[in-house]
């Protein structure tokens, strides 16, 4: 046998351009590659289907290309047992069918791939970053000396044996090797599944028979081949040592395993027209799976709307008017009455700050934040889809407002005052009071405890003065400052904030949905 052979603004924008590009371009002039881009373009996280649709995209363009065929096992017991390599690479025919056969048999099967290419030649053994690579002249890996009820000439085939399911490389299509049937259909992931062309249930049980010259009829879309490559092998082993002796033993075991069945379907599955007819199906299916009605989305709209924005603006009020505000109004009462102004002075200002920055609607901040991404994970029901320019940095209000109140409105606004009322109290009261007392006592005769008396006044008058003057603008500006955060909780939290964000949302997650629809319509229409 040998010698016969020789790949918030930005977002709209871009979904703007294609909602007009589509309008102005019929559904059904667009071809089923373009459809099949935009969505990748969209959807790039959507690593199998985007593999799927490179291969599609590939073999369309070079039908006449090779084709990479994945053997996936269902667990270390198929791997072990299963002799679906040998008896899929084997040459029963070809006087070298046992040195071939002892290469392939003594690969490791504790790497990541096994990869086998045709060559004319002696079986060649190369290996790189844990993949084994085999050249093998084998005649199901070539298109010119494929078997004839195979029914394929067209196309060399690589077989990747894939031994860690963790490291799965992108192939065209894939044969899931599987020991028991009812653990496949109940047990395997959505992955295995969705990249599965054909499960073959390997094992020595009941197994129908079939010959090269029965009519191949595929009567499933998936089809489930029941085969016994242990029999198939012990066959093709025996004929090799006993060559024509063997020939009704080895024929009887190739009818009985079931392998003819199976090269049969591998071979129709390898025609590039199948094949692509297989990869638009699978690609549809994929992205119809996880496809979300609207009816949801508006429901997921509503819900947030009616109930957690209008619960979380009770809640915010409610720390306003029962924790926030009798707390402050104790603090200024307690720790910055008018007298402790003397004490303070200008330490004042980091007294409040440090206040503020530990007690500003605490509660309030953390859970804005927490709805913001309530509202982004709720809305965001496209499972791939590509979100990263979605939505604007928006800032929390509240934290906006405690940023601008410790950094800049309490050393604008109650600093100076404080530096202007102890001083008021100083130089209008008690500094010229003191000094009349002290002149009327040295040069006027005024008695000393009169002095003293006059003395006293004048301080008492300045205390009087800075307290009154105190008491007033403390009160007016907690006053304003409550009323400031009123305004915030309902016209910049709730009007400006969460619901614009979440009306936002929404319909860009309803551009995205269409934008879905008309992909999912696009390649449906290109049967």
């Amino acid at each position: 046998m040998i010698s016969r052979v020789s790949s918030t603004r930005t977002w709209v924008a871009r979904v703007s351009r294609t909602i007009r590009w589509n309008s102005t371009k019929p559904l059904g002039s667009s071809t089923i590659r373009e459809y099949m881009k935009l969505y990748q373009n969209h959807f790039s996280k959507d690593v199998i289907t985007n593999k799927q649709i490179d291969s599609y995209l590939a073999l369309e363009k070079n039908p006449a290309g090779p084709i990479k065929v994945g053997i996936l096992y269902d667990d270390t017991q198929a791997l072990e047992n299963s002799k679906i390599i040998e008896c899929l690479l084997a040459d029963p025919l070809s006087d070298n069918n046992s040195r071939i056969l002892e290469q392939i048999c003594q690969r490791s099967k504790h790497g990541v791939i096994n990869t086998f290419t045709f060559d004319n030649g002696e079986v060649e053994h190369n290996t790189s970053n844990e993949n084994d690579v085999y050249r093998v002249p084998s005649p199901i890996l070539s298109a010119n000396y494929r078997s004839p009820y195979m029914k394929n000439n067209i196309v060399d085939i690589e077989l990747l044996e894939i031994i860690n399911t963790l490291q799965i490389p992108q192939c065209d299509f894939y044969i899931n090797v599987t020991s028991d049937l009812p653990r496949t259909l109940t047990d395997y992931s959505k992955k295995s599944q969705l990249q599965s062309l054909i499960t073959i249930v390997d094992n020595e049980e009941f197994t129908p028979t079939s010959n090269p010259e029965t009519p191949f009829s595929l009567t499933n879309e998936d089809p489930i081949i029941k085969v016994n490559t242990k029999l198939s092998l012990d066959g093709i082993n025996l004929f090799s040592e006993m060559q024509a002796k063997a020939a009704l033993e080895f024929l009887n075991a190739m009818q009985s395993s079931n392998i003819y069945e199976l090269f049969k379907v591998i071979g129709h599955f390898l025609r590039p027209e199948h094949l692509l007819l297989f990869l638009r199906k699978s690609i549809e299916n994929n992205i119809a799976y996880y496809n979300v009605l609207q009816l949801e989305i508006d429901h997921i709209y509503s819900e947030i709307k009616s109930v957690d924005i209008t619960s979380f603006s009770g809640s915010m009020h409610s720390e306003l008017q029962a924790e926030f505000i009798p707390n402050t109004t104790k603090f200024f009462r307690t720790s910055l009455s008018w007298w402790k102004l003397y004490l303070k002075n200008d330490n004042v200002e980091y007294c409040l700050k440090d206040y503020f920055a530990q007690s500003f609607m605490p509660k309030s901040i953390e859970n804005y934040n927490f709805l913001r991404g309530q509202i982004v994970s709720k809305l965001e029901t496209q499972k791939y889809g590509d979100y990263n320019d979605l939505h604007p940095s928006i800032h929390n209000p509240l934290m906006v407002m405690k940023n601008q109140l410790v950094n800049q409105r309490i050393e604008s606004e109650i600093q100076p005052v404080v530096f202007k009322t102890l001083l008021r109290g100083l130089t209008y009261y008690q500094l010229p009071i003191s000094v009349i007392a002290f002149l009327g006592y040295q040069y006027f005769g005024i008695s000393g405890n009169a002095s003293l008396a006059l003395g006293l006044l004048g301080w008492t008058l300045g205390f009087n003065q800075v307290a009154s003057t105190w008491e007033k603008f403390s009160s007016k500006w907690l006053q304003n400052l409550y009323e400031d955060i009123r305004m915030c909780l309902g016209k910049e939290c709730i009007e400006n904030g969460l619901y614009k964000e979440l009306a936002t949302k929404y319909n860009q997650e309803i551009e995205l949905y269409n934008l879905k629809q008309e992909i999912l319509k696009g390649i449906h229409v290109h049967k």
